[in-house]
């Protein structure tokens, strides 16, 4: 810890989850805050409370970092914390990277093709070959939730992340009904597609129909090879704040 004698100020660094980097508290005595006192988050240490010596701090090079909270009071002193200031490519740059295994990660079901095939038959009173009905194939690949290898990177800052939503899988089935019969297709993953049928010119039980329906592509068509399944922030004691990324790796499963 270090003392200003004069202004009774002083300043301990604390630690953080990366070993190479320190946080700052700053104690003031009460009697150099009033109402009227500028506390805003993001004010630099060479800028906070003007009024205040920060002595050792600022000759120790700390003028620059940044107010990141309120640390609390101990006795006739209040704490506020500060952060080191970073630049936007070392806010992304992870101080740690592990890898770990997740019990649980979910990929959903992927279809891989799906055909159909008109099945004729012979009307026996006029021997006019007609379709029936049609035959539908659907490969799909199993969907999978178990044990899955992640990546683990953790991020450091004194402001706070602007962390996106996870685009996660988004898995979508259908029902296509028409006249000769129904096909459903359970939730998957799959591309854009449009699915066609007839009832041929000499069905002598249905009229003739030409009928399509087109289906959009779901977000994700297949299982990527990585992907973000969590993205979460906290704002520590030192007022910093730690981001945790948490990437999946996809699965060696058929």
């Amino acid at each position: 810890m270090a003392k200003d004698q004069q202004e009774g100020t002083h300043y301990e660094l604390i630690e953080t989850p990366d070993v190479t980097e320190r946080a700052l508290v700053l104690w003031v005595p009460r009697f150099n805050l009033d109402a009227d006192a500028v506390t805003a988050l993001g004010t630099t240490l060479a800028n906070f409370l003007p009024n205040v010596i920060k002595g050792n701090a600022i000759a120790n090079g700390f003028g620059a970092y940044i107010l990141t909270n309120h640390y609390g009071s101990s006795g006739d002193y209040v704490g506020f914390t500060f952060g080191k200031p970073k630049t936007a490519g070392q806010m992304e740059t992870a101080f740690r990277t592990t890898y770990n295994i997740e019990p649980s990660v979910s990929w959903p079901a992927v279809l891989r093709s799906l055909s159909w095939t008109p099945i004729n038959r012979i009307d026996p009173d006029t021997g006019t070959q007609f379709v029936e009905r049609y035959n539908w194939e659907a490969d799909i690949r199993a969907s999978y939730d178990g044990p899955t290898k992640v990546k683990i990177e953790e991020f450091l800052d004194p402001t706070q992340f602007a962390i996106a939503v996870p685009e996660i899988m988004r898995p979508d089935g259908f029902v296509f009904d028409y006249v000769l019969g129904e096909f459903t297709l359970p939730p998957c993953l799959h591309s854009a597609f449009t699915l066609n049928f007839s009832t041929g010119t000499s069905n002598v039980h249905y009229p003739y129909i030409v009928s399509a329906k087109t289906i959009l592509a779901t977000n994700y068509t297949d299982w990527p090879s990585t992907i973000v399944v969590s993205d979460t922030q906290q704002q520590l004691a030192s007022g910093l704040w730690l981001r945790k990324t948490v990437t999946a790796y996809k699965p060696s499963v058929l």
